[in-house]
């Protein structure tokens, strides 16, 4: 029963018979404005204002935030050593939690706010019941969704609590470990590099060497980097080496030799003859042999009068020329160190003639010092090397105050240079040597190399042939030239492109072995990684969009259509409860009431004291 006496609301209790917990008695309840003590102002702001709220949605925003922060701080890096036993997960589980609470805490208000709005229309009252259960969790959030009230903004604060319940195992998939091949700068991970080439051409080193890069295999000449792991890189290794070319010129490679002219003048009465035999290359080099014939008995067993000895060509390695040209060029490396060719030939002198002789193919090499730029890799032991770029630079002559000649320089380009000595090593003698590291220029004393290298493949190997009206003999082979008679041989078989090639990967060894200067790389060692997969982001991200969306929206229709900011609270119930009741037992059950409920229809609206509101029963 609700009696009115002086605008105060009494209200009575009447306890059943024999319930002697709650006696009949009579308490009144002033209302607020009657109130003599003021509300704190943080009850009001936690009260009677959206700041919580919001702060909530801000707060739950930023715990989204610190997790994106902290993940992409972290991803592809190994396991964080954090202080105190902290663990990634153990943060981010943490984040994930809060921000989940916030979004409950501010979608349950809203849901709740939600219904005041509701019951601007005439509603049931049973749906009171049912925004107060969605507003409590995803069990009441499903009733709210499967009845009348699903038309309400609520719904979107319902569908985020039930999807609520995948927020944290989402999270939980977003970080994965890996254990992947990392790549870190070691100070151990050196490779060596050459700033010059200091060998004196005359002595054991450069011409061990050169014979080495005839005859040894290429793996030889591989010089292993430093690598703890076994596993390391270099991107760039910037080094003083020997480079070369080669280029077969077989089809456009002509020879011209001058020798029949002279059997008359063989015949006549002269012992012998040697006349020029030239191969003209296509780019106007040319390689001068010198070609024998003789009626000098051989043995003393031919017989001038019938025969003739001719000594023709099998093999021809000799230095490049150009005697009537300035142009120092060879397949495009200007003054190389060495310019070379090879001719081998496929026919025979045959009846007191040279007519059949022929070039059977024909190569031309340079090989030079250049500076070479390239990327290393070893992987298991293994190394790779990539050539990234060759610069085979210029020699020229230069003098130094206190030394008496000039010596041989180079350097990549035409840019002047500030040498330094080079101070020698004590386990080995060697002519001076000044350095610019910075521009990898050099200058060397008495510089031999092009002429020990061609001392150690320059050679003929011919065949002798008796050749006659009544008989024909062949015999040999016969050689001619510095070049050992094997070395001769072998470039016959092997070519000289690939003997070229390994002397120059033997000089360049030689360089890196005669140099103390090393470059650090990257060395690769087995790390847990971790991994973030950001697609599982999506969903607590969309959760959270909906909860400042459904809060947005409530608060905005709150201020629109006028109703008080009452949210969740109960005293709201209490003080604006129904206007007009029908008497009902005290010992009522809530199954009743809410049968009852689902009948009775209701609208917020004044008091009949028009001092408050209250749910008004519409019949």
């Amino acid at each position: 029963m609700r009696s009115q006496s002086d605008g105060s609301t009494l209200q009575r209790v009447s306890d059943d018979a024999g319930n002697a917990l709650i006696r009949e008695e009579a308490f009144s309840v002033a209302p607020a404005s009657e109130s003599k003590s003021k509300v704190p102002f943080h009850r009001h702001v936690l009260m009677d204002t959206w700041v919580p709220e919001i702060s909530a949605a801000v707060l739950m925003l930023l715990c989204l935030v610190a997790i994106v922060v902290i993940l992409k701080e972290y991803q592809l890096k190994p396991i964080p050593d954090l202080p105190w036993g902290l663990t990634l997960n153990a943060i981010i589980s943490t984040l994930t939690t809060c921000s989940k609470s916030l979004l409950l805490y501010a979608t349950s208000v809203s849901i709740s706010q939600s219904k005041w709005a509701w019951f601007k229309r005439r509603k049931p009252l049973q749906d009171l019941q049912t925004f107060d259960e969605a507003s409590r969790g995803p069990l009441g959030s499903m009733g709210l969704l499967s009845g009348r009230t699903v038309n309400s903004v609520a719904s979107l604060g319902a569908a985020t609590m039930i999807l609520a319940l995948a927020f944290e195992p989402f999270v939980q998939q977003v970080v994965e470990y890996s254990v992947e091949s990392v790549k870190a700068p070691s100070p151990f991970a050196t490779a060596k590099k050459a700033t010059s080439f200091a060998g004196d051409s005359f002595g054991d080193y450069v011409m061990s060497s050169a014979m080495s890069g005839i005859w040894a295999n290429e793996d030889t000449f591989q010089t292993i980097p430093s690598c703890p792991t076994q596993n390391c890189t270099w991107p760039s290794v910037q080094t003083i080496g020997w480079c070369n070319k080669c280029a077969d010129v077989t089809s456009s490679t002509t020879l011209d030799c001058q020798i029949n002219s002279d059997f008359a003048k063989v015949s006549a009465g002269l012992v012998s003859t040697r006349q020029p035999c030239t191969v003209n290359f296509p780019d106007g080099s040319q390689i001068v042999y010198t070609a024998n014939v003789s009626l000098a008995k051989p043995d003393g067993w031919v017989d001038p009068a019938n025969e003739t000895v001719f000594y023709y060509p099998q093999i021809l390695i000799q230095s490049l020329q150009r005697p009537r040209s300035r142009n120092s060029s060879y397949l495009g490396v200007a003054d190389p160190v060495l310019a070379i060719g090879q001719v081998n030939f496929s026919s025979q002198a045959v009846n007191n003639t040279f007519t059949d002789l022929t070039v059977a193919s024909a190569t031309q090499c340079v090989l030079s010092l250049c500076s070479r730029e390239t990327a290393l890799s070893l992987r298991q032991g293994h190394l790779s090397t990539n050539i990234l770029s060759i610069n085979y630079g210029r020699l020229y002559n230069h003098t130094f105050e206190g030394v008496e000649d000039p010596v041989t320089c180079w350097a990549p380009d035409d840019k002047p240079s500030s040498f330094e000595p080079l101070p020698a090593p004590s386990d080995y003698d060697r002519d001076p040597v000044w350095v610019d590291v910075s521009s990898s220029a050099f200058c060397v004393a008495n510089a031999q190399w092009g002429r020990t290298l061609q001392y150690v493949l320059s050679g003929v190997q011919t065949m002798r042939v008796i050749s006659g009206s009544d008989a024909y003999f062949e015999d040999g082979p016969f050689f001619e030239g510095s070049a050992a008679p094997i070395t001769v041989e072998h470039a016959g078989d092997k070519g000289l492109g690939p003997i070229i090639e390994g002397i120059s990967l033997s000089l360049s060894k030689l360089a890196l072995d005669l140099d103390n200067h090393t470059v650090s790389g990257f060395a690769f060692a087995s790390e847990t990684l971790v991994r973030v997969r950001w697609q599982w982001l999506t969903l607590p991200f969309a959760l959270a969009l909906a909860g400042v969306v459904l809060l947005a929206s409530v608060m905005t229709r709150t201020r629109q259509g006028k109703i008080l900011l009452w949210k969740s609270s109960v005293m709201a119930v209490v003080y604006h409860g129904l206007e007009e009741r029908a008497e009902r037992p005290i010992n009522d059950p809530v199954s009743n009431m809410g049968v009852t409920a689902e009948s009775t229809r209701v609208l917020l609206g004044k008091s009949e004291t028009g001092k408050g509101l209250a749910l008004h029963v519409q019949y």
